[in-house]
């Protein structure tokens, strides 16, 4: 099937099919150095606090996750996906690679990638619903409907351990990820941000047993930033993929 994809690429329109080689081989280049970025911003964000800085060579040990994801987006973007939402799924992989180490480090999601992130999310929802007010006012709607999933989330855990459940570094970045994908992918953004947190959980838990155990005491923390970014990369590619809209169908 893949092959499929690829050959009838080739053969119906080369030019397209030059530019997504050229196109994720730039990606591929950007994803190897990601994580060092990453590495330079968790420890800016260190010094300004007076904190210890990070042992930058340590970033190494995220090239592989980040050429990895890369280049599973590109793989899947190019069977699935439009030329045009290619572009948008390997920028979102970038942010989610590097706000998931920083978040992974240091435990925030810093809002310059927020900043960046943000006219991104806008031009994609514009380009993909179209300035209209019923486009608007779905991404308003998203916005209300995340806001509302949050809130039972945070009174849940706090009911459970005492403390807050949501920092307000995922509350931003969620907001940010509902104005990007509207009220149609709201839906499959919370699938895939559930399916994120169990993968990590799961990861967690075949590396260190312990892990559930510790999960739910008070002074536990929880990265989130991988998994929402997950649940946005799921909101962009699950209606392309025909077996999932199945699902949804007969669910």
């Amino acid at each position: 099937m893949f092959e499929e994809r690829i050959l009838n690429l080739i053969n119906t329109n080369k030019p397209v099919m030059v530019s997504v080689l050229v196109i994720s081989f730039i990606f591929i280049i950007i994803s190897y150095y990601i994580p060092k970025f990453a590495y330079k911003y968790a420890n800016w964000k260190l010094t300004k606090k007076g904190n210890d800085t990070l042992k930058e060579y340590k970033y190494k040990l995220w090239v592989p996750v980040s050429m990895i994801a890369m280049i599973l987006s590109i793989l899947v973007s190019v069977y699935y996906l439009p030329f045009w939402k290619l572009i948008f799924v390997l920028v979102f992989t970038c942010f989610a690679v590097f706000g998931a180490i920083v978040d992974d480090t240091i435990s925030i999601i810093g809002n310059e990638m927020l900043l960046y992130m943000l006219p991104v999310g806008l031009v994609y929802r514009f380009i993909d619903g179209g300035l209209t007010l019923g486009n608007i006012g779905g991404s308003l709607l998203a916005v209300l409907v995340v806001i509302a999933f949050f809130t039972v989330t945070h009174f849940i855990v706090y009911f459970h351990k005492g403390v807050r459940g949501v920092g307000m570094g995922d509350v931003k970045l969620s907001v940010l990820i509902a104005l990007t994908v509207g009220m149609l992918g709201i839906y499959d953004f919370i699938i895939g941000l559930a399916i994120g947190v169990l993968i990590h959980i799961s990861y967690k838990i075949i590396k260190y047993p312990i892990y559930l155990k510790n999960m739910l005491k008070v002074s536990s923390t929880f990265p989130m930033c991988a998994a929402i970014m997950f649940g946005l990369w799921f909101a962009v590619v699950a209606r392309y993929i025909e077996q999932i809209q199945k699902y949804r169908l007969n669910f």
